[in-house]
């Protein structure tokens, strides 16, 4: 039998005691001098104490080591070939190619790899195209300070002055396009009302024949004459036709519709598809340099406050030993 304790004063050490079988292990604190007892002593390596290893037979126990050993050398030989690999086509120039090997090795804990994905992604920081997206942006912003302090160092320039001529190009051809749009938006809704109503007075007329033809149709058993049956016949005849009047102006009325719902988009011409372009080349800068945030040195800058700064108000004059705050009446002589 066997009764493991652990060491209180090395949580890293488990001591094993071997008792003789058959025998009942009673004290755990009992005196270790008994002959059919033994004491061995395990020392784990690791910085940490691992609760998994406690409980472990001594044999059960060297295996669990032996397996996490094999595991850690093949994870080591794992993250080598891709470091090799991804160093082969970053000396090549063949950036996009070796990201994919470096993030990999990256969750293996390697800086190094790291600095070099980063290093791929910016093609040695001489561009910031493959870094608009949000997931790379998620990714950038959660990355450490230092790899986020040397992407903007060497793009955060280049990144706010592209912003800013964009935005000096938008206003004028916002304006442009929205004004195109405001003309052709009376055009189009002048179109739509031409289209629906005579869409409705084509409805408006079918149903009333229909209804005539249906009231018509009633005297044919009534009567002998052949009145009813011709004014049966005329009357469903003219309803068919308006039927395809209603359904002329009805496709008319769709496609004017759709001229008004697309008009209503920038992508509808070809300056709105521009601007559109523009904006979300924006929105993906400003969300590239909010990745920034953050960072030390980055603190925003205090806003000025208009006009002269208030100068600070003087304490009030209080009165000081010698020098009473008021003077008492003079005494009546």
């Amino acid at each position: 039998m066997e009764e493991r304790i652990i060491d209180k004063e090395n949580s890293r050490k488990i001591k094993v005691r071997k008792v003789a079988e058959g025998d009942d292990v009673t004290d755990a604190l009992a005196p270790e001098g008994e002959e059919e007892e033994q004491e061995v002593i395990l020392d784990i390596d690791g910085e940490e104490y691992d609760e998994d290893l406690v409980g472990l037979t001594p044999s059960k126990l060297q295996e669990e080591l032996e397996r996490r050993k094999r595991a850690e050398e093949r994870a080591k030989e794992t993250h080598e070939k891709l470091v090799a690999q991804a160093d082969a086509l970053f000396a090549a120039e063949k950036y996009r190619e070796a990201a994919p090997y470096y993030r990999q090795a990256t969750f293996y804990d390697d800086e190094r790899a790291e600095r070099a994905y980063w290093d791929c992604m910016t093609e040695r920081g001489t561009t910031f195209e493959n870094l608009l997206g949000e997931a790379v942006t998620d990714e950038l912003a959660a990355a450490p300070d230092g790899i986020r302090t040397a992407v903007f160092v060497q793009l955060g320039a280049k990144i706010r002055a592209e912003k800013k001529a964009l935005e000096e190009k938008v206003p004028p051809l916002k304006e442009r396009v929205e004004a195109g749009m405001g003309t052709r938006r009376e055009a189009f809704g002048a179109n739509r009302k031409y289209y629906l109503l005579r869409f409705g007075i084509a409805f408006l007329l079918m149903i009333v024949l229909a209804t005539a033809c249906a009231v018509s149709s009633s005297y044919i058993v009534r009567t002998r004459g052949a009145g009813p049956l011709i004014a049966t016949a005329v009357l469903g005849g003219l309803a068919l036709v308006a039927m395809g009047v209603m359904f002329f102006f009805a496709r008319g009325l769709y496609l004017a519709n759709r001229l008004c719902r697309e008009n209503e988009r920038y992508s509808s011409t070809e300056d709105g598809a521009v601007l559109e372009e523009y904006l979300d080349r924006i929105e993906a800068l400003d969300a590239l340099l909010a990745a920034e945030a953050g960072l030390p040195g980055e603190e925003p800058a205090e806003e000025e406050t208009e006009g002269e700064p208030e100068e600070p108000e003087e304490p009030e004059e209080t009165g000081t030993e010698g020098e009473p705050d008021a003077l008492p009446p003079e005494e009546e002589e």
